[in-house]
């Protein structure tokens, strides 16, 4: 008989992650691979648990199975990534056997039965433990195997089931559902779900994130996230130093556009505003709608000059804009206030403080105008 070890080596014969590093595998065929194996003559053939052997007289007799359903949690469960195909061989076969069926069907353990009842597990871990010490590879399974058998439930949870793993130093968890085996669970496929939980976790708070600091209407930051970004910019600017500086926003007359046209149509021109606020900011700056029809933009790494300039450049694009509300077109201005970080303005209240003054002696002075503080 030759020696599957010395023909392809331990490593490709049994490799370390096969299919899901499990009992079983996805490979197509693979239940009738595992009907279809023949061994040595006068042995039992080895067996697939495609379809389910009852095992209620195991669970009755509460050997190692671990049925706890969580009830109430809802957390999802491994019952998803139960591989049902599971091979089997009987305690009276060999390692051999054993090497030749993982070998074939590309798995990493098999399930040793004895009429029908699992009695223990033998692992590629197992078999190079074994062939190591000096074993026949005749010796049957039923010496060798890992009589220790640990059952979970299907319901169980993914963080539950992968802690019983880690505490009884296993890496493939049995299911049995009703007394009866149905299939296995592998550390590797739960550790992956639990990692693609985690990133939906996260990817789904990001998502709420960005929604709770979003103004619906205008799709701009409102001021509740604002006050973040303000307070974060005022850390890095006192840590590192450099300029930060303010622009506050008013549109002119708007109150006028709501009793002549309706606020819905001031909604729109809101919108059409916040769009062109967003359109011409830089990437870091971040633009808000800072309540009614007053907007900030807060610009980090620049000062009253070049934001003089980008608030005069939106004054005018917006002055040579036309809305259009239903057949009409009209014409609006803004006003605007400028300041800069210093150490007298070293607050976010502080800062809109002095903007908001200029804005309003802008409004005061005419209107359509940017005046900076000085």
């Amino acid at each position: 008989m030759r020696n599957p070890f010395l023909l392809e080596g331990i490593s490709k014969t049994v490799p370390e992650r096969g299919v899901h590093n499990g009992i079983g595998g996805k490979m197509p065929g693979l239940t009738q691979m595992a009907e279809n194996n023949t061994v040595a003559a006068g042995r039992p053939a080895c067996r697939s648990l495609s379809a389910p052997m009852d095992l209620s007289a195991v669970a009755q007799a509460g050997i190692g199975t671990q049925a706890s359903t969580d009830a109430g949690r809802k957390e999802e469960t491994i019952r998803p990534y139960i591989n049902k195909a599971v091979l089997t061989l009987s305690p009276y076969q060999t390692i051999y056997d054993a090497c030749c069926l993982m070998r074939r069907n590309h798995i990493g353990c098999v399930v040793v039965t004895n009429r029908d009842k699992p009695v223990g597990i033998v692992s590629e871990s197992t078999i190079v433990k074994q062939v190591a010490s000096g074993r026949s590879l005749h010796t049957e399974l039923g010496k060798v195997m890992s009589k220790h058998i640990i059952f979970s439930s299907p319901d169980k949870p993914i963080s539950a089931a992968l802690e019983l793993m880690h505490r009884h130093h296993i890496r493939r968890l049995p299911v049995m559902e009703n007394g009866v085996l149905s299939g296995i669970v592998t550390q590797t496929d739960l550790l992956e779900a639990s990692c693609r939980l985690i990133n939906n976790l996260k990817s789904r708070h990001t998502r709420l994130s960005e929604i709770a600091g979003k103004d619906e209407l205008t799709g701009l930051y409102n001021r509740r996230y604002f006050k973040e970004v303000f307070e974060d910019e005022l850390a890095r600017t006192r840590r590192y130093g450099g300029l930060l500086s303010l622009v506050l926003l008013d549109i002119d007359h708007f109150k006028q556009i709501n009793d002549c046209y309706g606020h819905s149509a001031g909604d729109k021109i809101l919108q059409e505003m916040a769009s062109i606020i967003k359109g011409n900011a830089r990437g870091v700056d971040t633009s808000v709608r800072y309540g009614g029809e007053e907007f900030a933009v807060l610009l980090p790494g620049v000062g009253t000059r070049a934001a003089h300039l980008f608030a005069e450049r939106l004054r005018a694009i917006i002055e040579g804009h036309e809305f259009n509300i239903g057949s009409e077109h009209i014409k609006l201005t803004i006003s605007g206030g400028v300041c800069k970080w210093t150490s007298e303005l070293d607050s976010m209240p502080s800062m809109i403080n002095e903007a908001d003054k200029y804005l309003y002696q802008a409004k005061e002075s005419g209107r359509n105008k940017i005046l900076v503080a000085q």
